[in-house]
Formats: structure tokens, sequence, C-alpha cells
């Protein structure tokens, strides 16, 4: 995440030259980092320029103890520490606050609970008089919980059955999380929202409102305790009920007529040359092709791609591994992802499907 933000770093230190400095401080030698930058293929990618920075310091980090990155300390002209805060902040909109004086209505720091238990239930039973009961099933959801990461997870709690828990999620991830049973799951492209009254309560869209505050606004947590005989698909069925209820939505799946990329099957003698280098021992990386689009809907949203109910999506899809880390990255091409498949036997192409989508309205 610090080497993401490398590039905002540079254009607002180039904007503000003459009234800030942006330092960028590191306990990594002057080595490690220009190895770092001379052999990451990610950076090499992204073309990321490399700030002044300042290497193997122990002095900021003992002055300024951090359980994250990254880490903000914003000091004014009279040296006076004003704010300390997590990378979101690094906007024009918050450098401008500091440079005019003003006090930032920031909302406090709150680093992570080291010692926070994630196997504790978010909700715990009271002894009103009549002691605890042996027994507790329930679900609930919880506005954000501070110093809390984004965690989930299935517990047997022995006593109470099993445990079910997301920490810090949107109502889309929340949504998300329904569909892990279906062919959906992961998809946000395959979540339609209609007859909504704000956006903003299901996306971050003030680029000028840090995503920390967002977040904290705009995330829950979902916990539900049940039988151990509690399917799950009956789990996923009764968490979207308790969703549907709690943030008055109306969610339903539906068959949409949708404009999409269709994967369909080629003639065998396309596959020639990568059963060849194959062969050879070249390297390649595999998914299997189900994957392989489910990459490819994640790392291009606005473009849906499926492929034919024909097509068997245990299938392997190899790539040469040259292309590992861009297909990783978002750095495939349209034409890249059409070489691929081409190779493999397939080919893609623009059509109109029949498509299921979640559907959620506000009632």
């Amino acid at each position: 995440s610090c080497i993401l933000k490398m590039p905002s770093i540079d254009r607002l230190q180039k904007k503000y030259s003459k009234e800030a400095a942006i330092f960028t401080i590191t306990h990594n030698s002057e080595a490690e980092i220009s190895n770092l930058w001379a052999n990451s293929p990610g950076i090499k990618v992204k073309n990321i320029p490399l700030p002044g920075t300042m290497t193997d310091d122990s002095i900021m980090r003992r002055y300024f103890p951090n359980s994250f990155v990254p880490y903000l300390v914003w000091i004014d002209p009279q040296r006076k520490v004003r704010e300390i805060t997590d990378g979101s902040y690094l906007t024009e909109g918050a450098l401008n606050q500091i440079l005019d004086g003003e006090d930032p209505d920031w909302l406090p720091l709150q680093p992570l609970k080291r010692k926070y238990s994630y196997d504790s239930l978010f909700l715990q039973p009271s002894d009103n008089g009549a002691g605890l009961p042996s027994r507790v099933f329930y679900s609930t959801i919880t506005s954000y919980l501070h110093g809390v990461g984004r965690y989930a997870g299935v517990r047997d709690t022995l006593s109470h059955g099993f445990r079910y828990f997301y920490s810090n999620e949107s109502i889309l991830g929340l949504y998300g999380i329904t569909l892990i049973n279906t062919p959906l799951f992961r998809l946000s492209n395959r979540i339609f929202l209609e007859d909504i009254r704000d956006s903003s309560r299901y996306f971050h869209l003030d680029k000028q409102l840090p995503a920390t505050e967002w977040n904290q606004f705009n995330q829950y947590c979902y916990e539900a305790v049940l039988p151990r005989t509690t399917s799950k698909k009956e789990f996923y069925s009764g968490m979207r009920s308790d969703l549907d209820k709690f943030f008055g939505i109306h969610s339903e799946m539906r068959q949409i007529d949708t404009n999409c990329m269709y994967i369909t099957r080629l003639g065998k003698e396309n596959v020639s040359k990568i059963k060849r280098d194959l062969a050879n021992n070249e390297a390649y990386f595999a998914f299997d092709l189900k994957n392989f689009v489910r990459f490819m809907n994640q790392r291009n949203p606005s473009q849906l791609t499926i492929f034919d109910k024909k097509i068997d999506g245990a299938n392997f899809i190899y790539s040469p591994d040259s292309l590992r880390f861009k297909f990783g990255d978002r750095g495939l091409s349209k034409g890249e992802y059409k070489q691929i498949l081409n190779e493999n036997g397939y080919d893609i192409r623009r059509s109109q499907q029949k498509m299921t989508f979640l559907v959620l309205s506000e009632q």
C-alpha cells in the first residue's frame, strides 16, 4: 500500500513544492530500497517513481511507533504535530486544510488492537440474575468496530454451535458474502442496484473524504451463532434475509439480458503451440477456466465475461509465466486475454446473454 501511494506523493510534492515537503521514511537500508525498485515487477509495470527516501531510520520509529503502513505524521511550520493518520488522508483537500491553518475535524486514528480476540463473540450473554444460559443462538448486525480489522471466519464454539462472523464489511461486501455458494461469489459486477436513493451508502464516491472516514460510517459487522444442524445454504439464505431487514433492502436473484464477452470453444488445432511449448518445458502457470474468468471479471468489473455452458469450467488455461504478475495485478490488456484464450483453444467475442444478478432495491 505504501508503494501504491508513491505516484500520489510524487504528484502532491510537485504541486506543493513551495508550501510543503513530503518525506518518505523507512527502517530498511538504502541497498534494500534500491534493490526493491530495481527488481520488483510490480514497480516496473506501474512505472512508479522513486521519491527521496530516508532510509535506515531508527529515530522516527522511536518517536512515532506504528503498527501499520502507510502511517502519516503531519507537522506544521511551527514544528507542532497536528495530526497522525493513515494513508487515506493523503489528498489535496487534507493538505490544504493543514496549509490554511484549519483545525482538521478528522476522526482519531484507531490502530489495530493487537490483543483483540476474533474467537470471542461480538455479543456476550449477560447474567441478569437467572444465570448464563447454556446455549444462545442468534444473528446480529453491528456498526463499525474501531481498532478491528476486516476479518471473516467460522468457528465451532463447542457450547453454542457454529459461529459465523464478518467484521467491518461494506453493505455490498456483506451481500457478496451471501453468494459464497453460487457462481457469483466475489463478482461485484454481478450485484445490480436499482431504486437507490443515496449511492454514497454503497460506494466511496467523494474522493476528498478519506476512505478511513467513509469506512467508519458505512461498514458493518455481522455475526450468527447457529445450531450445528444448520447447513451453509440455510445460513447464507438467512444472512441475506437479515441484511434485507436491517438495511431496508429487497434482494432477489434475477435473470437479465446483458451485453457481455462470451467465451466459446475453438477447434483443437489452435492449442498446438501451447502443447509444443509445454513439451519443451517452457515456464507456464495454470488456472482452471472458471477461475480464469472470475479473475477477468474481478479485474475488469465494467466488462462482464462468461463462458458457454457446454464448456467444462474445470478445464485448465495455461499462460506463459512471464504474464503471471501482470495477470494478478490488473495489467493484462484485452488483447492479451484474447491471446491466452486463443492459444488454449477458446474464442471470446461480444454477445448478449441472459445472466443471473443479485438485485438490490431500497424499500
